[in-house]
Order: C-alpha cells, then structure tokens, then sequence
C-alpha cells in the first residue's frame, strides 16, 4: 500500500534533523503502488543526488524511530512507528552511499485531503538536496492522487517556511500551517 522513495539502498539510519510539516493542498488522486518501482533525475548534481528509486516500503519501524530520535521527536514504539508507516498513503526515503539520509510521510483521504508529515533529514546532511528531493517526489505522488480543488497540509517548525515556500506554499492563518494551492 505505500510507495516510497529511496537514494541508493540500505534500512540503516543515524537519526534526521527536521520539523514536522502539514501542508494544504490540491491535486489528483491515484491508487497507491503496490510494488512498482521506477526512478529517475531529481536533483542537480550540486544538490549531491543523481537519482530517486520509487518502490513500495523502503521504511522499517526501527528507521523511523531512529530518524525521530535523532531529530529530538518524542519517543515512540516499535508499533506505532509500524502503524504510522502502515496508515501512510505514501512514505519517502532517501539514501547517502547505504544509509537512510531523510523521510517523509503523506496521508489523508486521497482525493480531498492530504497531509505531509515526518519531513526529516539527516543534519549533516542538510543543504545538499535530499529535503528537497524528498518533498519533490512526495508531491508528485500526491499529486497523482488528490483533485484540484483538494487540500494539502503540512506543519513548518518555525524558521523552515522559506523551504516550502520554494514548492508553492504559503502560510495560513493557523500558526506553522502553511497551503499549497495546485498550479496547473
């Protein structure tokens, strides 16, 4: 029931600095992949990465409670980091030389609504592309699936709004909720 996204290969992780992020958004809604895989450019090679791999998993439960400790995020079990994995309509991961650099999560109704959640990379990591590459795909997987006049969500830990600025959001009158508006 997930797709997700990796850069290079393996489950091993050290831990990922960032916030959580919900966003608002529009855009069409597709079934999720069961198992296909497919890839391609996604960053300049400035950015540090050549390629995205899109397959079904590519996030174990010790990933993510490894990403979120290393983040600072509060604690969580080995089974609800499996749930929130499970209930994902989506999960992204990124790859440095086989070892889990960054993730990010969507979930939601699928036509109507849709929120991004869990957006994290590595802080050594920062700056070299793989935030943007993440929410990159996790956006065209979104996309695929949410209608125009659907909301996409996400939460901006304050300070990180001029990123997801660049992807087309725009903060809301809630505190750290930013919207997207799909551009057709």
């Amino acid at each position: 029931m997930l797709n997700s996204v990796g850069v290079g290969g393996s489950e091993k992780a050290w831990g990922l600095s960032v916030g959580f992020i919900s966003l608002v958004y529009s855009g069409c809604r597709t079934l999720p992949s069961t198992g296909t895989s497919f890839g391609g450019s996604v960053a300049t090679p400035n950015e540090g990465i050549t390629s995205v791999n899109v397959k079904a998993g590519g996030l174990t439960p010790e990933g993510y409670q490894l990403i979120a400790d290393g983040v600072g995020w509060e604690p969580r079990t080995t089974g609800q980091a499996r749930d929130l994995i499970i209930n994902a309509r989506h999960v992204v991961t990124a790859w440095d030389k086989g070892t889990l650099a960054g993730m990010a999560r969507a979930s939601g109704t699928g036509a109507h609504y849709a929120h991004l959640s869990d957006i994290a990379v590595l802080p050594h990591l920062h700056g070299r592309g793989f935030g943007s590459a993440i929410l990159r795909h996790l956006l065209r997987l979104v996309d695929r699936e949410v209608r125009n006049d659907a909301t996409v969500t996400l939460h901006a830990t304050p300070g990180t709004e001029p990123f997801y600025e660049r992807f087309g959001f725009n903060p809301s009158a809630t505190p750290f909720l930013m919207t997207r508006s799909r551009q057709e």
